[in-house]
């Protein structure tokens, strides 16, 4: 049964042409598809799904779009390896991810997963860091 909603949290936008809304299939191509999945479980922590999903064309920047004419209207697809990047304003409301976590998380994505001890020991060096002192 093909995918008719978006599956980013809180979107489940329909395609809809009149209103500029387009559906995507996640790439068939595992090391893109797992940076749309990172990109997912940023608000679904849950979230396998068992083959490809879609996500609408909102989660997408302007630039990742291809058209045959650059008429407004006409039909557009991602560029290959285009990756979700955009947060709806509604979406950004109803959780509370700083802006500098959100920008973290979207480093995460677009790079590929690291193993777990680079991470732990990226982490034990970030712990140590230097303060300085405020001059009256």
């Amino acid at each position: 049964m093909p995918a008719n909603r978006c599956v980013v949290f809180g979107c489940n936008n329909f395609a809809n042409k009149s209103n500029g809304i387009s559906l995507h299939y996640s790439p068939k191509n595992k090391q893109d598809g797992d940076k749309w999945k990172r990109f997912v479980r940023l608000h679904r922590a849950n979230f396998n799904p068992p083959g490809r999903f879609v996500v609408c064309s909102l989660h997408f920047e302007e630039k990742v779009f291809a058209r045959a004419l650059h008429i407004e209207g006409m039909q557009r697809r991602l560029l290959p390896r285009a990756t979700p990047t955009i947060w709806l304003p509604e979406q950004q409301q109803e959780t509370s991810v700083s802006d500098r976590s959100r920008r973290h998380a979207l480093k995460n994505i677009l790079q590929p997963a690291k193993n777990v001890e680079e991470e732990a020991e990226q982490m034990a060096a970030n712990s140590h860091l230097e303060v300085d002192e405020v001059e009256d």
